[in-house]
Parts: C-alpha cells; structure tokens; sequence
C-alpha cells in the first residue's frame, strides 16, 4: 500500500520519478538502437588496435613491440571515451514542459518581404546577376501571375525589385 495518500503528493512523485523517451524515436527502437551502437563502439575499438598491432611482423624488434603496445593502449583508450553511452530518459515533467513550449511556437514562420535595397557592394556582379535581374524585370512587367499577385500584398516591393534590376544592369 502506497504512504503517499493525496493525490497532488502522487502527482508530483509521478512528474518526478516517470521518464520519457526524448529522443524523439520510436521507444521500442531503443531495443536495437543501444545494442547495435554499443557493437560499432567495440568494433571501432578492436579495429584500431588491429591497424595498430597489423603493422608488426614475426620478426620486430622488442623495442617496437612495446611502442605498438603502447599506442595500442592509447588508442584503446581514446576510443573509450568517445565511446558510445547510454543516455537516461528525460524526467516526464521536464518532457511535458518542452512539449507545452513547442506548442506554443507559431505553425509557420512569419512570412518576411525580401529586401532589395543593397548598396552597390552587395549586388552580386556578372552574368549570372545580370540574367537573373532581367528575368525578374520581363517578369514583373508582364505582369507574371506570380509576381502579380505578390505586388498586390506589397506595392512597394515592386518598384525595390525594378531599382535593383537596373543597379545590377549598370555594373
């Protein structure tokens, strides 16, 4: 039987001993997942120690053989530490909290006019500026649907795109 007995004291221990997965995966693919890196975490390790202790032949020196056991050793050890662990499920309070937060984040983006008014030093020079500010300038005025429709939400964006149509022609 339970020594807790109110139900705001069960609620709190809850928030405070469940976890949840948090890394945003299937929680049954951690059956897998952790093994499996676990695996390539000790098979990096055997293969470095292989590559090292390769080199040596039947016949070396006692003086290599223990420079190779050493790097073989130092490298063992490196690889422990950039070794592949397990990490704890988040605290379901903690879980809940970043869930509310990500809610709360507006859907879309805001949508932002683009800016035309560069100095000279940023309009991008060559052929390729040039082909690019022509095809938005024959765009814009044959009233292409697109362009069309996008100057009728903001009429001055229409005369920015045109000045800059003609500064990247004049360089």
């Amino acid at each position: 039987m339970s020594k807790v007995k109110s139900p705001q004291q069960k609620k709190a221990l809850s928030l405070a001993r469940d976890r949840r997965n948090a890394f945003r995966e299937n929680c049954k693919a951690s059956r897998k997942g952790i093994p499996r890196s676990k695996q390539r975490s000790h098979q990096g390790q055997r293969r470095a120690v292989e590559r090292i202790l390769g080199r040596l032949r039947a016949g070396a020196q006692e003086s290599e053989a223990v420079e190779a056991d050493i790097l073989a050793k130092t490298e063992i050890l490196r690889k422990e530490r950039t070794a592949f662990k397990k990490h704890p499920d988040a605290p379901l309070r903690e879980h809940i909290a970043k869930k509310l937060e990500r809610r709360k984040r507006p859907a879309k983006p805001e949508v932002v006019s683009p800016s035309f008014d560069f100095s000279v030093r940023q309009v991008r020079r060559g052929a390729h500026a040039r082909k690019e500010a022509s095809s938005w300038k024959a765009a814009i005025l044959r009233d292409a649907p697109l362009v069309a429709g996008y100057c009728a939400d903001e009429p001055q964006w229409r005369e920015r795109v045109l000045r800059w149509c003609d500064r990247v022609a004049a360089t």
